[in-house]
């Protein structure tokens, strides 16, 4: 065998150790992102806080279909439905908390930093 051959030769069994270990990467990284996906428990309380007061607390099983405007902000509108919450309307200039949806996992939160808002979901047991 010449030595160009064995060089080759070794450069394939590289590129195979390292393609199986990218698979290996992607695998384990889709199964963790499921694996959190399906066990993170919605959240049962939304905590409403306005430059680091906390104005509001909802119980997001009990209300449903409700939107209010928190007492400090007058262009905000704030939407309950389902068992989720979400920015409806802000007076903010890039509308990043009305863009981020509803929310409803623990852990989740909407951050308004203009208007100083953090919508944040917690567990009843916090």
């Amino acid at each position: 065998m010449s030595l160009q051959t064995k060089a080759l030769s070794m450069q394939r069994k590289i590129r195979i150790w390292e393609i199986l270990i990218i698979c290996i990467i992607v695998i384990l990284s889709v199964f963790l992102f499921l694996l959190f996906k399906i066990f993170s428990r919605d959240g049962k309380i939304a905590v409403i806080t306005i430059d680091s007061e906390v104005i509001r607390t909802i119980n997001l099983q009990t209300q449903a279909n409700t939107v209010f405007v928190p007492d400090k902000l007058e262009n905000v509108i704030i939407e309950v439905n389902g068992g989720k919450i979400r920015v409806l309307s802000s007076d903010c200039t890039d509308k990043i908390c009305m863009h981020n949806g509803f929310i409803s996992k623990v852990g989740e939160s909407i951050i308004c930093m203009p208007n100083k808002l953090i919508i944040e979901i917690r567990s009843n047991y916090e």
